[in-house]
């Protein structure tokens, strides 16, 4: 048996997670397990990659159904904190929050392995890495980090308590990642956010 599999229980994708995440009515907040990988990386190619801005910069086109970001999608489906928002009224993924726990002892990493994958995987890969708090402080972790690409994004995580510990500003000679910045709507840096849990 694997070390994580000692560590974390099992879930289905119908196991309804901690609802103090939100109380917006008609979401349900689930945790997601592997049998959930393809409305995943169906949610992941329709509304997310044609949106972050690190995709849009890259101009490049990438999918959640293989690749590194294939592998990341499947990590952290079988870690067992990964949450997703489900509209109740149709039982549809409305949303979703990727994450796994990364322990001294995992020191895996993901190969990139198309174009948009070296760019824009790179890019994150730099700044930081995904811990979902609630799930997390549960299973024993201290702190949880996040990587924002996203303006708005990373105001909520402000108002959430998280502390920026680095920033990435591309559109400094220091922070160019060779990007195209006026495709980004105004998003022009990575911060990794930090929480103490």
């Amino acid at each position: 048996m694997r070390q994580q599999e000692l560590l974390l229980p099992k879930f289905s994708e119908y196991d309804v997670a901690d609802t103090e995440m939100g109380d917006a009515k008609g979401i349900e907040y689930v945790v997601l397990g592997p049998e959930a990988f393809e409305e995943v990386a169906k949610l992941i190619n329709d509304e997310f990659l044609t949106r972050e801005p690190l995709s849009m910069g890259s101009r490049l086109n990438g999918s959640a159904t293989e690749g590194a970001i294939g592998t990341g999608l499947k990590k952290c489906l079988n870690s067992g904190v990964t949450i997703g928002a489900k509209d109740t009224s149709t039982g549809t993924l409305a949303g979703v929050r990727l994450s796994y726990i990364k322990t001294k002892a995992d020191q895996s990493t993901l190969q990139p392995k198309t174009e948009f994958e070296k760019k824009v995987l790179g890019i994150v890969d730099e700044v930081g890495a995904k811990v979902t708090m609630e799930r997390g402080k549960a299973l024993g972790c201290q702190l949880a980090f996040t990587t924002i690409t996203n303006v708005l994004s990373g105001k909520i995580f402000l108002g959430l308590g998280y502390e920026t510990r680095f920033t990435l500003d591309m559109a400094s000679p220091e922070g160019d990642r060779g990007m195209d910045l006026a495709a980004m709507d105004g998003n022009k840096t990575v911060r990794i956010m930090t929480k103490r849990l």
